[in-house]
């Protein structure tokens, strides 16, 4: 039984390892393992959950690899495309390969659900605003490297242990933010988190805290 498992960077397929002919014989020698894919369109996607084994594959399915694992890892599909898996088992007679029939097809719509790494090395200084007696509080953290990053996103709590507000209504491209809405007497906590393209949105970092302290007289 063919199975399948979505990660970030592969869609892992796994099966039993063939040891008999379909008339039940042991078979002489391993066999090698044909996987096939089609890439599937929203009409074929939609009529494949409702029925599957009344699809059509052979036309569209390609052939991904051959080998004699039985576990195979495709990094070549796309985040937010359709596909059918299917798998021969493939024996050499006379000098040439004889193919199985096909598995019964597995599909998957490879949707990005897998968020960001978490932002890391997050600090803040306090300095002084543009007028007397203001504060601004400068945050700056390790850039992310994911392929598909889009932006940031900066929090502040007053309550220490809570992600707290968001202060940003659109994404930061880069790592930093200067927050001007702070008064005194006070201590904020802040957090940032990473989103990308797909919209998934990263754990917080560590939080950062930050002491406004009251002007001197």
């Amino acid at each position: 039984m063919l199975a399948l498992k979505l990660t970030e960077p592969a869609i892992e397929l796994d099966w039993g390892p063939v040891k008999r002919t379909s008339a039940g014989d042991p078979l002489l020698d391993a066999p090698r393992y044909n996987i096939y894919r089609a890439q599937l369109d929203d009409d074929a996607m939609n009529r494949a959950n409702h029925e599957l084994s009344k699809l059509k594959w052979n036309a569209n399915f390609q052939l991904l690899a051959s080998q004699t694992e039985n576990t195979y890892r495709d990094r070549s599909f796309e985040f937010g495309k359709n596909y059918a898996y299917s798998v021969r088992a493939a024996v050499t007679v006379d000098g040439g390969q004889v193919e199985s029939e096909d598995s019964t097809p597995v599909i998957v719509t490879a949707a990005d659900i897998f968020p960001p790494s978490a932002p890391h090395e997050l600090s803040a200084a306090v300095l002084p605003g543009d007028t007397e007696g203001s504060f601004v509080v400068d945050l700056s953290w390790s850039i992310n490297v994911e392929a598909d990053f889009a932006g940031y996103r900066v929090y502040r709590s007053e309550q220490q242990g809570t992600k707290g507000q968001l202060l940003t209504s659109e994404l930061l491209p880069t790592p930093a933010y200067r927050d001007t809405s702070v008064q005194s007497p006070h201590r904020y906590w802040y957090a940032v988190t990473a989103v990308d393209r797909a919209g998934n949105e990263s754990p917080p970092s560590s939080l950062v805290a930050a002491e406004i302290t009251q002007p001197a007289p």
